[in-house]
This record gives structure tokens, C-alpha cells and sequence, in this order.
């Protein structure tokens, strides 16, 4: 058990690894192959890519406009902005984690699969966080009963669940307004019927409802960044006040540059996902790891911490 507490590249921010899945691991015999060495570096590479490149170069802009901004376009760039910059910080570290413990024989779970690709709100918490999730559902909302009880039981259940993972970020009210918008979110989709994206009759009301989940995703993120509540509905008010670009709006669109990696990420999934295109290969993987690296070394930020090491 020391060795599970101990074993430095997992950690209370994720990917959360439970007992039973590291342990069992640890009678398997290692050798040392190219192949788990390469995987292992890849996933390294990729880490640090999202970490340096995307989301240390997309943080000064959050921190220099963050308070400043005035009006509707600058909010929308904004909050953009730190959606890109979250996940890249978040799945950058857990990619980082995956890889040194890969190149030591240790797998662990997949924490992030295209969250922005999420057609509803319970798929995204089946892609965001996903060791949390699980942690969450397994510890508190089957204690509490569940989905096993009277509708009204459910939409408490998860309410609840969702409020303590807030306070997980912190004892702060703008995480627990964050977590109870999503809260409010699953129980307003699982009253709707709409849990299953297969559900929907159209594209018009499969992409309308995809519009209004990460609409939603986008607005919560504006709590979760925000210092309280009430700067976070001064941002929202922002919404209604139109100006044309100013000098600050054009230096914010400089760094939607770093945000294209994203996009990329999210795309290319999407289209691998839908069956539009095959799986990375493996000259794929060497080409693109060539060029994260090269870009690892000449386009790197501001050095800082990671986000989710401050909660």
C-alpha cells in the first residue's frame, strides 16, 4: 500500500487511481520494450505541449484582461480562452502523468477524451475529469441511492453530487455555483429525456442541444475562473454591451493562435469518431510528436503552475 501512496505520478488531482487498479499491476513482469517507451514519450510530448505551448502562452492574456474587459466580444474571447486554457492545463498534466508512469510499467486510466466533443451534459462528465466522475458516482451518488429511487430522489442525487464536487475545487461559493450549474444542467437534461444523444429526432435538435451543453460548459467556466459569484455575473452583464474591437480585443485574438491546437485535437477526433478517418498511426504519432517537441523548445510561455495543483 506505501507503494500506491508513494508512487509520485499520480496525485489527488488526477487521474485519481484507486488501490485495486495499481496494485494489481504490480506482480506483472517489465521489460524493457520500444513500444510502451514510445507510447510512454508520446503521451510526455503531448503533455507537455498542452501544458507549455497552448496553456502557458494563453494564461498571460487571461491574467493581463481577465478584470479589465468591458463589453461582449472581449467576454466571449475570454472565457473561450480559459476553456481552451483549462483543459489544455488539466489534460496536458495527466497525459504527463500517464506517460512517466507508462515508461515505469504502470498504466493509468484515460482522465480527459475530447470533453468539447460532448453531446450532452452526462457525456461530458464521461469526458471531462473522468477519474472524478467515476470517484464521484461510485462514492457518493450509488450511496445515496442513486437513480434507484423516485424521479425526484434522482434529481436530488445528483444535485448533491454535483455541489460537493464543487467544493472539491474548493470551499469557495463561485465552485459551488459552478458545480450547482451542472447540477442544475444533468437534471434539467435527465427530466428532458435527453441523456441519450441517439434520442434526438434531427440534426437540428442534436447540434441545437450539443449549442446549448457547451454553451453551458462555457458559461459554468466563467464561475470557475472568476475570483466570486459576483464578478462572474459582471461578466455575464458584459453580454449586453456592444462595442466595436478596441486595441485589447485585437491583442486577445492573438492568442486564439495557441487555442487552434485545441480545436485541432477536438476535430480530428471527432472525425476518427464518426468514422471519417482512421485511427493515428504511428508515422502520424512520430510526425506530430517531431513537431510538438520542436514547438516544446521555441514557443513555450510564461512558466507556471498548474491549475488544478491550487485546489
Amino acid at each position: 500500500m506505501s507503494l500506491f501512496v508513494g508512487f509520485f505520478p499520480q496525485l489527488v488531482a488526477g487521474p485519481i487511481v484507486r488501490a485495486h487498479e495499481f496494485l494489481r499491476q504490480l506482480d506483472r513482469p517489465r521489460l524493457l520494450r520500444w513500444k510502451v517507451a514510445r507510447t510512454g514519450l508520446y503521451y510526455i510530448i503531448q503533455g507537455f505541449f498542452l501544458k507549455l505551448v497552448v496553456a502557458d502562452n494563453i494564461g498571460p492574456f487571461l491574467e493581463k484582461y481577465w478584470a479589465t474587459q468591458s463589453h461582449a466580444l472581449a467576454t466571449l474571447l475570454l472565457t473561450f480562452l480559459f476553456s481552451c486554457q483549462i483543459f489544455a492545463d488539466f489534460a496536458g498534466y495527466s497525459l504527463i502523468a500517464r506517460g512517466i508512469a507508462y515508461l515505469l510499467g504502470f498504466r493509468l486510466p484515460v482522465n480527459f477524451n475530447n470533453p468539447y466533443l460532448a453531446m450532452t451534459f452526462q457525456e461530458f462528465w464521461t469526458r471531462w475529469h473522468i477519474t472524478l466522475s467515476q470517484w464521484l458516482r461510485d462514492y457518493l451518488y450509488i450511496p445515496m441511492g442513486g437513480n434507484r429511487g423516485s424521479e425526484l430522489e434522482t434529481y436530488r442525487n445528483l444535485l448533491l453530487v454535483m455541489l460537493i464536487g464543487g467544493l472539491w475545487h474548493g470551499a469557495a461559493f463561485h465552485f459551488i455555483v459552478w458545480g450547482g450549474i451542472h447540477g442544475v444542467a444533468l437534471v434539467a437534461e435527465k427530466a428532458l429525456k435527453k441523456t441519450n444523444s441517439q434520442r434526438f429526432t434531427g440534426s437540428f435538435s442534436k447540434w441545437g442541444w450539443f449549442a446549448v451543453v457547451q454553451g453551458t460548459v462555457l458559461i459554468a467556466w466563467l464561475f470557475f475562473r472568476s475570483d466570486s459569484p459576483q464578478q462572474a455575473f459582471w461578466f455575464l452583464s458584459n453580454l449586453l454591451v456592444w462595442y466595436s474591437p478596441d486595441e485589447n480585443v485585437r491583442e486577445m485574438c492573438y492568442a486564439l493562435v495557441f487555442t487552434l491546437p485545441v480545436i485541432g485535437w477536438h476535430v480530428r477526433s471527432f472525425l476518427t469518431e464518426s468514422g471519417r478517418l482512421r485511427d493515428v498511426s504511428e508515422t502520424e504519432k512520430a510526425f506530430w510528436g517531431g513537431v510538438m517537441f520542436c514547438l516544446i523548445l521555441t514557443c513555450y510561455g510564461e512558466r507556471t503552475g498548474f491549475i488544478y495543483f491550487q485546489f
